[in-house]
């Protein structure tokens, strides 16, 4: 049976780093290929299911061509874990055991993810410093691009490296804040006041889960939940909202025509 749950597992990194993919990113695509050729590989493993249903899964991992479509690839991902939640109610394999207390895929480290965790904390925590150092510096110089990529950069590296690891949460709260931070590179927002607050918050709780990570990989615990984290993420989701100008409040009707008359009477003396 761990050979289903391998490749169980290996469907639902796929289905995490699919919705957090960014298709201008070949690094993540390449990936994510690499998943879905793994996915191909591990379903010749399976055990207790029909020769029909592997090559049905084989099938859906080898026709995948993330280069041609993004979307593409999501629906394979859907279709692949609508197979696998169809063959669990036909009873023909069983569902990969989960602790009672877990109540979400990423709650407990898997023995053999725990040295790419490790090192995911040691390479995330770098990259955690080097975004607040960047923040505190772009307070101060607020038109340094260089700087802005920089932090931008930190959280599109984490959020690959956490989708890979199918570690969700962490995941999202990188995705959401790079997002944020994409609009400030594009100058479709600028990085100031509230803005900065919430990056600033998301840097906090990142070192949170980076630590809570740590403890669990290092003792076999539970993975900590924060309890802030949707707070955080709908503040991320509401800031990166448009910012709408306010509208010029219209002139009185007098002034208006006073304004206009002028023109008028020079266009006569001419």
């Amino acid at each position: 049976m761990q050979d289903n749950d391998k490749l169980i597992k290996l469907i639902e990194r796929a289905a995490s780093s699919v919705n957090m993919l960014s298709p201008d990113d070949m690094s993540e695509i390449n990936q994510l290929q690499l998943i879905f050729t793994q996915i191909n590989k591990d379903a010749d493993e399976m055990t207790d299911v029909s020769a029909e249903l592997v090559e049905r899964i084989k099938k859906l991992a080898a026709d995948v061509n993330i280069l041609n479509s993004v979307e593409s690839a999501s629906k394979s991902v859907s279709e692949l874990q609508n197979l696998i939640s169809q063959v669990y109610n036909s009873s023909e394999i069983s569902a990969p055991d989960k602790n009672e207390n877990s109540s979400s895929p990423d709650s407990y480290l898997q023995a053999d993810d725990v040295p790419l965790v490790l090192d995911f904390i040691a390479e995330s925590n770098e990259h955690i410093e080097s975004a607040e150092a960047g923040l505190l510096e772009l307070e101060t110089n607020p038109d340094n691009k260089d700087v802005l990529n920089q932090i931008f950069r930190a959280f599109h590296t984490i959020k690959g490296m956490a989708g890979f690891l199918n570690l969700n949460e962490i995941g999202s709260l990188a995705h959401s804040a790079e997002n944020l931070l994409d609009l400030a590179r594009k100058h479709e927002l600028e990085l100031t006041g509230k803005t900065t607050d919430v990056i600033f918050e998301s840097i906090d709780m990142m070192k949170k889960m980076a630590d809570d990570l740590k403890i669990s990989a290092e003792k076999g615990q539970a993975i900590g939940r924060q309890s802030k984290l949707p707070q955080l993420l709908e503040k991320l989701k509401a800031s990166a909202k448009p910012q709408e100008a306010d509208a010029a409040p219209a002139l009185p009707e007098k002034l208006a025509v006073e304004e206009e008359t002028p023109t008028v009477q020079n266009e006569i003396t001419q």
